[in-house]
């Protein structure tokens, strides 16, 4: 008997330990992205460089951060599901090979905000900010795209 209570306990504590330890990352784009939306698929085509154009036509600019940097492993591991080396080396591959643009690289949040306002189609990401503290926030220039199911029909 003590030994199951003790495994619902250990159960309990994991639970909690994990769902505190959850990861989220908000998506943003440059105002000039007609798009409110974007799935996951459509995210590892977007910072795989397989999709360079929004359905509108225009040019996709990857922001990204460093790739030595938590923050970016993160965002590889949870919301494109594949490793920061997976996706450096999709990157040397376009590099290398003449036959696309590589992200810009920037070292810290408001680095990427700033090349997100300036740069029309750009997309990149943030850790997810506290939305009580910036509820009143005046956001220019760029908007939080929401991740959502399914495919988007593109």
């Amino acid at each position: 008997m003590k030994g199951v209570f003790l495994l619902k306990w250990g159960m309990l504590l994991v639970l909690l330990v994990f769902s505190f330890n959850t990861v989220a990352f908000e998506i943003i784009a440059n105002d000039s992205v007609v798009s409110n939306e974007i799935t996951k698929m459509e995210l590892r085509a977007v910072f795989g460089l397989k999709l360079t154009r929004w359905t509108e036509g225009e040019k996709i600019t990857v922001i990204a951060f460093n790739g030595n940097s938590d923050l970016h492993s993160g965002f590889c591991k949870h919301i494109l599901s594949v490793f920061p080396h997976q996706l450096q080396s999709t990157w040397d591959l376009v590099k290398y090979s003449g036959k696309g643009q590589i992200p810009i690289v920037v070292s810290n949040e408001n680095e990427m905000i700033d090349f997100i306002k300036n740069t029309p189609g750009s997309i990149g990401y943030l850790p997810d900010r506290d939305k009580e503290k910036i509820k009143d926030e005046k956001i220019e220039g760029y908007k939080i795209l929401e991740i959502v199911e399914g495919t988007n029909g593109r």
